[in-house]
């Protein structure tokens, strides 16, 4: 004889409602969830590409055009590849928001010595996870990118005055672009479009200033139903000040939209420069301030990091990166 609760349901059955209430409701979240952030490349095309990658970017608040001097420099400045002397394989993970339902990943090579300046191609994947059944969404970015510094790039010689006064300032300055295919897949449709950056930086002694025009040509993305979605330009700066294994950082982004989004961010290195602690704040919307920490390890040729970000609707998001040097 089946055991009852004082609802007059067996306890087999109970069981069983129970699990698909939970089911249910976690499909139900699921549906929500993805929506919410599928929903945004429908409003903005390529809207992942903005994301970031790098747990030590997330960490600062991603207040990191003008400091951009690690492996992830070429999704954030890619004028800042000039700071590297070492190859670098760099990864990323992130599972958005802990739900088990996206997963946004990174992968980058750098180079330091092509054509006098510095490489480095990346690839950033955004996608359903397998216990999403209702979707299979993919969202691809491959991103090459080149660092070069100016210095020299006027001559030592030169008869004209003003050639005389910015020499100092450009000997100061590196130049970097990046070229970007995307692809997105969302089982129904496909699409490929192409982008452009164009960023410089310039350093002299504790102070450094970034700035990234993204998407600089009128980019599409063109799916294969013969719509084209339009890729909005960006333009991002920054200014950093870096001195004794402290850094402190103000990026402002979507400077050319109606909104201004700001980041700000530090970093201080401790234990032999062994170990960082980082902290930032920004601004996603109005009046909303999202505050992020995080840190990393420095160990011989190999670079661990760890970033923790609170999202107001979606709760809470755990980054994790790796960089190799060789």
């Amino acid at each position: 004889m089946k055991n009852r609760n004082k609802n007059g349901i067996s306890d087999g059955n109970y069981r069983i409602s129970v699990k698909s209430l939970i089911s249910g409701i976690r499909h139900l979240v699921s549906v929500s969830v993805i929506w919410y952030l599928v929903s945004g490349i429908c409003v903005h095309a390529g809207a992942f590409t903005h994301v970031g990658v790098g747990s030590r970017a997330k960490g600062m608040g991603d207040a990191f055009t003008a400091v951009a001097d690690d492996a992830y420099a070429l999704y954030w400045n890619p004028a800042g590849l000039v700071e590297l002397d070492d190859n670098y394989f760099s990864f990323m993970h992130r599972d958005l928001f802990g739900l088990g339902l996206i997963n946004y990943n990174y992968f980058g090579f750098i180079n330091p010595d092509v054509g006098g300046g510095n490489a480095g191609f990346g690839w950033i994947r955004l996608g359903t996870t397998q216990d999403v059944e209702f979707l299979d969404y993919s969202e691809n970015t491959y991103i090459f990118s080149y660092g070069r510094k100016l210095e020299g790039w006027l001559g030592e010689d030169s008869r004209y005055m003003i050639v005389k006064k910015l020499k100092p300032v450009i000997d100061r300055m590196s130049i970097g672009t990046g070229l970007k295919y995307y692809y997105v897949d969302y089982g129904e449709g496909k699409s490929t479009g192409y982008g452009a950056d164009l960023a410089l930086r310039y350093s002299r002694s504790r102070i450094r200033l970034g700035l990234v025009f993204s998407d600089i040509v009128a980019s599409q993305l063109r799916w294969d139903t013969g719509e084209n979605e339009n890729i909005e330009n960006n333009l991002r700066a920054g200014i950093a000040y870096c001195a004794g294994g402290f850094s402190a950082s103000v990026d402002v982004d979507e400077i050319t939209r109606n909104y201004r989004k700001v980041h700000v961010g530090t970093e201080k290195l401790i234990l032999r420069k062994i170990l960082a602690l980082r902290a930032g704040i920004f601004s996603p919307s109005v009046n909303i301030w999202n505050l992020t920490c995080g840190f990393g390890f420095n160990i011989k040729n190999f670079i661990i990091d760890y970033a923790y970000e609170y999202h107001p609707e979606l709760g809470n998001n755990h980054l994790y990166s790796m960089s190799v040097r060789f």
